[in-house]
């Protein structure tokens, strides 16, 4: 069975759109977004709100560690060569683009940002975990400047060197991962290499009884948030 690092496959594949949706709940915290999370399946629209306000969730919780202004890049997955976008990977790789867009919109909206230009990594179809080129990681810690925050919408590489990891631990520019689980990054966390983590609890809580949640009531019973 594939499993996807990030929100999750079956997860994001789950927000859809009710025919009818209910009166619109104020989510504050998300950047005043608002809407109506129902899990229940369709074959017609995906509902991007829960992405977006994960999104804006993740940009709130960034500027608590780092302010709110100076230079940020974003590193984010995208479809490899022949990927249908319509494919299960691709309606995923997508909801991520969503969500990193919507995280950049937060810091322009509440801060004074620069951003510099995203580094995309491109996913091929079938592949379990974010795919990092050789060479790719250490040339995006040499090319961004020491100050600037590394928002990695995707896991980090499996293997990082103890160069490397001085290079992270040394930065002033924070580090943060929104993506996988908290199994996958609270090791990443404890030994200082990240500053932030949004990402999967383990195990996730059950959904509420009748299957009808807010987008941010979704983020925060499927996140956590992880700070050394």
């Amino acid at each position: 069975m594939l499993v996807i690092a990030g929100i999750g496959l079956t997860a994001m594949l789950a927000l859809r759109l009710k025919p009818e949706p209910p009166p619109e709940v104020d989510t504050k915290r998300a950047g005043d977004l608002k809407g109506e999370f129902a899990a229940s399946p369709t074959r017609t629209r995906v509902n991007s709100k829960p992405a977006e306000t994960r999104g804006a969730y993740a940009a709130d919780e960034m500027m608590q560690i780092a302010g709110r202004g100076g230079p940020v890049v974003v590193v984010r997955e995208v479809p490899g060569f022949g990927m249908s976008a319509r494919s299960d990977l691709g309606r995923f790789l997508s909801m991520i683009s969503t969500e990193a867009d919507a995280f950049k919109d937060r810091l322009k909206d509440k801060g004074k940002f620069t951003f510099l230009p995203d580094l995309e990594l491109p996913r091929a179809d079938g592949t379990a975990r974010t795919q990092w080129p050789a060479g790719a990681f250490p040339q995006m810690l040499q090319r961004t400047p020491a100050n600037a925050a590394i928002v990695m919408f995707c896991l980090p590489p499996t293997q990082i060197s103890e160069g490397e990891k001085a290079q992270l631990r040394g930065r002033p520019g924070k580090v943060v991962v929104v993506a996988g689980s908290e199994t996958e990054l609270k090791p990443l966390v404890e030994q200082r290499l990240i500053h932030l983590a949004v990402t999967s609890r383990v195990p996730i809580p059950p959904p509420p009884s009748n299957a009808t949640e807010t987008p941010m009531q979704w983020v925060t019973r499927v996140h956590t948030v992880l700070k050394p």
